[in-house]
């Protein structure tokens, strides 16, 4: 009884609400009803949903160029893929990976291997960024935004949209966290320029081949380095020796097939990874790889002497001493060098040879799997007079000697390369006895990295400064 009284009650309340109702004149209206009342959609199912190249993802960055806030577009390669799931209640996570490279892959590719490369965003294998969800019932979607730190840099997503067949951010936003106080460039010994840039250092050596200056950072002893070539030359300045001296021929490395011109590899390192830009207020990545500034008539201006689809190189983990450099195998295998520039463009030599493929798969294979998630870098600001370097080395001074090993041995495979190295040491005057060390360090590899009891190996680069204006044509050849 009670049930029907209640039941009556409320349909009677209904009935009143939906009735015409009188104005304050006592001339009743009918009531009001919304044109378009609002349809609501089924919500998509897109836990575990999985988007790869061809599922309309696309993140919107931001960051601040010289004329301000600027935009632009990261969107997924082959192999690149965005994993979204929903965990309890508004919440959920974006998982972002990328497949391994297979480097038989790479046609023209003579080295056989496996190795991982990081996320598009360049941080990790597998970084996860936990969300919060909201439902739009009247468009069909979730709403989500969401932050976390990774591997020392901090993501900021908003404004994201998932549906059933996209996934977008409106925004998204990289940034260091506050270890990265320790480089600002109006701090300390970097002075106050914004951004700061550093080159790769131009050897010099004496006659005795020690080297005041080099590229690669070398401080070598071994039990397998006979004392009698030790007093002609130290390892260290041997290895510096070797690394600096024209060997290679360019050509065989992608570069101007129409000459025999002969470079080192340190002019070759210089041309893959020529220079480090370190910003003032960095908002995408706290370090960029792969840029070079010079000078022209007093004004600075930029010659890119390397061109990288982005995010090759990638920096986190930043600290007063450190960081995690991490490499992309496979945009680094479509890289191109800059052949000339003219007023407006440039043009650029593809460097898909077997013999750069060899190269870089060998000191890839070195550091895998470890570079997906960024091989840790020891650095130190050093002044040198009017200079100022940027040493980095391998905090693991095994996985340095290893690189170093490699890099050596892969080029002097080749026997027209050491008959080079020899002519060129010769023609240069060097004397005999280093002459002989070197080809025993040439024949005993294995042997003589092996028996290293102390290592480290790295590079250096220098600030940008007016005077290396004769840096590009000098160091790099036309």
């Amino acid at each position: 009884m009670n049930k029907l009284l209640n039941l009556g009650i409320a349909s009677m309340i209904a009935i009143s609400l939906c009735a015409c109702h009188e104005t304050k004149e006592g001339v009743e209206e009918p009531p009001i009803i919304p044109d378009n009342p609002p349809e609501v959609v089924d919500l998509p199912d897109i836990n575990g949903k999985v988007f790869g190249e061809k599922d309309g993802f696309c993140f919107t960055g931001t960051y601040m160029g010289s004329g301000g806030q600027a935009y632009f577009d990261i969107k997924l390669s082959e192999g690149q893929h965005v994993k979204i799931s929903l965990t309890d209640g508004n919440k959920g996570t974006l998982q972002l990976y990328t497949d391994p490279l297979y480097l038989s892959s790479i046609e023209g590719n003579p080295v056989k291997g496996k190795v991982e490369r990081p996320s598009f965003i360049g941080l990790g294998i597998q970084p996860i960024i936990p969300i919060k969800l909201t439902p739009n019932y009247q468009k069909g979607r979730y709403e989500f935004s969401g932050e976390e730190e990774i591997y020392g840099v901090k993501v900021k997503i908003s404004n994201g949209i998932a549906t059933a067949d996209s996934l977008k951010c409106g925004e998204w936003y990289v940034s260091p966290t506050k270890d990265f106080e320790s480089l600002n460039p109006n701090a300390g010994i970097l002075g106050k320029e914004s951004p700061l840039y550093f080159i790769a250092a131009i050897p010099d050596r004496d006659i005795n081949c020690h080297f005041s200056h080099s590229l690669f950072i070398c401080d070598l002893k071994s039990s397998s380095y006979p004392s009698k070539y030790e007093q002609s030359i130290s390892l260290s300045d041997l290895v510096l020796l070797i690394l600096n001296t024209s060997c290679i021929k360019e050509k065989d490395y992608g570069f101007d097939q129409d000459s025999d011109r002969l470079i080192s590899l340190g002019k070759l390192w210089g041309r893959i990874i020529p220079g480090v830009s370190i910003p003032h207020t960095p908002s995408r990545y706290p370090l960029s790889f792969g840029i070079a500034g010079l000078y022209k008539d007093q004004e600075l201006y930029y010659e890119p002497i390397s061109v990288y689809p982005p995010n090759t190189f990638c920096a986190s983990h930043i600290t007063e001493s450190s960081y995690a450099l991490t490499f992309d195998p496979l945009k680094m295998m479509g890289m191109n060098i800059v052949k000339r520039k003219t007023a407006d463009s440039y043009e650029t030599y593809p460097m898909n040879t077997e013999a750069l493929y060899s190269l870089l798969s060998n000191i890839f294979l070195t550091i895998t799997p470890r570079n997906a998630e960024g091989v840790a870098i020891n650095y130190i600001f050093k002044e040198e007079g009017d200079e100022l370097l940027f040493n980095n080395t391998f905090a693991d001074s095994a996985m340095g000697i290893s690189v170093l090993k490699n890099m050596i041995s892969t080029v002097f495979t080749n026997s027209e390369s050491r008959d080079n190295l020899i002519s060129t040491l010769k023609g240069e005057g060097i004397s005999e006895d280093i002459i002989s060390a070197v080809g025993f360090a040439l024949d005993n590899i294995d042997e003589l990295f092996g028996g290293c009891e102390t290592s480290k190996f790295g590079w250096t680069y220098v600030r940008q400064s007016h005077e290396l204006s004769h840096y590009y044509n000098d160091f790099y050849g036309d």
